[in-house]
């Protein structure tokens, strides 16, 4: 599901944007290898699908979903800013409404829910391993090459949004301050 919400991304662009510094490719592989363990996993299990009464199963199906809905919102929040690889379109402005309100990397939070609402939804304790030994440091090392690009670009009004907002996960306070 992460993949499909991807804009298009050439294998150019993963293997040679030395901006990205193989960013991209990290957080690619890393996906796809926990998404592969997780129905590799599942596969090997005696029963063929998951029972549907199974709490651990709608969780998992609701943390996705809900992963996959963040994703898209933040992919059109940002609109024609939003790209695939480490770049900057030239008019682009630090973006703080929308999703960018509670966190800095909304696209990002919404990748990881997808990544680790699918291991539950499959049952899998190796994808949720594998989502935490590799899939998070590879959206770690994106988000510090990303963000020393804008600081770059943007200056003190991103480093200003980094001091004050979360990179990945919502403070309540902020979430309190604005209901």
């Amino acid at each position: 599901m992460t993949l499909a919400s991807q804009p298009a991304l050439s294998t150019a662009e993963l293997l040679e944007d030395s901006r990205d510094k193989g960013s991209a490719l990290g957080i690619l592989m890393a996906v796809v290898l926990a998404n592969a363990a997780s129905v590799a996993e599942f596969s090997w299990r005696d029963f063929v699908l998951p029972e549907v009464d199974s709490l651990w199963t709608i969780a998992g199906v609701l943390v996705a979903a809900c992963g996959m809905a963040l994703r898209l919102w933040a992919i059109r929040s940002l609109g024609r800013y939003f790209t695939s690889s480490v770049s900057f379109v030239e008019g682009q402005r630090v973006k703080t409404a929308g999703p960018y309100r509670y966190v800095r990397h909304p696209s990002y939070t919404g990748s990881l829910a997808t990544v680790v609402g699918t291991a539950m939804a499959l049952g899998s304790a190796l994808g949720l391993i594998l989502v935490g030994a590799i899939v998070v440091p590879a959206y770690l090392y994106r988000i510090r090459v990303e963000e020393q690009h804008l600081i770059g670009r943007l200056g003190d009004e991103y480093t200003r949004y980094c001091d004050s907002t979360p990179a990945l996960l919502p403070s309540l306070r902020r979430i309190q301050n604005s209901v």
